[in-house]
């Protein structure tokens, strides 16, 4: 039986069962341990990709690392303080932490910075920062392949493919989706695409669910190549998605595939 990054480790599940006993709900979200961990896990990986880092850079507000020779930051939250549920506890609203990390990558930017988001629990999770590693590489060039659209061919991507491609390329991983469309090169999937009817906006037609690139790979026009593959075939008359903008520059993305920007 393969195991999945989805199930429930032993120390979460024991610190499930503490919190059930009266344990501290701190004790449920906090490890000390955890913080010094991700961010040796992160600095690591800068060291090993010869990427120069400056540890808590601070211009007002602090980054746990920069890459100055790229303008790139990097946070690394940890799930209890960068959580809602500290609100709480601190007598704040959740909007007051949900614009914390609104404020600083609008802080930066307006300096010319990006700053990735990554959370504890992807850190510490091999797949996710696996995927992590590949954006950041990404961002600063140093992608180990790369392969120009043409040379690659469209096909329907099945639902198991589509779910294993996805756990392995994509940071939130799976989802419900109806039409699965795959760029193969040398009868490798390479990049997929995934739409389906929205499940929050019915005044849309289509959604586009995920855009997922194998880690490490670099596939020149490739989400050009499925949205108008999928246009063609399935002629939308209104297509919606959504921009995460942990990684994402704002809008960048979808504006060169043509979309326009609607709420922030």
């Amino acid at each position: 039986k393969k195991s999945s990054s989805n199930s429930l480790g032993k120390t979460t599940l024991i610190r499930c069962i503490n919190f059930c006993l009266a344990g501290k709900i701190e004790e449920f979200f906090v490890d000390n341990e955890n913080k010094k961990v991700e961010n040796k896990t992160v600095k690591d990986f800068l060291i090993q990709n010869n990427i120069n880092f400056i540890s808590h850079y601070r211009d007002n507000l602090e980054l746990d690392f920069f890459l100055s020779d790229y303008n790139i930051g990097i946070e690394c939250d940890g799930l209890y303080y960068h959580s809602f549920g500290l609100s709480i506890r601190d007598n704040k609203t959740k909007n007051d932490y949900k614009n914390k990390h609104k404020i600083k990558k609008d802080f930066f930017w307006k300096k010319g910075i990006q700053v990735l988001f990554l959370r504890e629990d992807e850190i510490l999770d091999q797949i996710k920062f696996k995927i992590w590693g590949s954006i950041i590489k990404m961002k600063i060039g140093l992608i180990d392949r790369k392969i120009f659209a043409r040379k690659t061919e469209i096909k329907i991507v099945s639902e198991i493919d589509k779910k294993e491609f996805l756990k392995n390329s994509h940071i939130q991983g799976n989802c419900i989706s109806q039409l699965n469309y795959g760029l193969y090169y040398e009868k490798d999937l390479v990049a997929i695409m995934t739409f389906a009817k929205p499940d929050k906006n019915k005044n849309y037609q289509w959604e586009l669910k995920r855009f997922a690139v194998k880690p490490n790979y670099s596939i020149i026009g490739g989400a050009s190549k499925l949205l108008k593959h999928f246009e063609k075939v399935n002629k939308p008359e209104t297509l919606l998605s959504y921009q995460n903008l942990r990684w994402s520059i704002k809008y960048d993305f979808y504006i060169k595939l043509g979309f326009s920007y609607i709420d922030y």
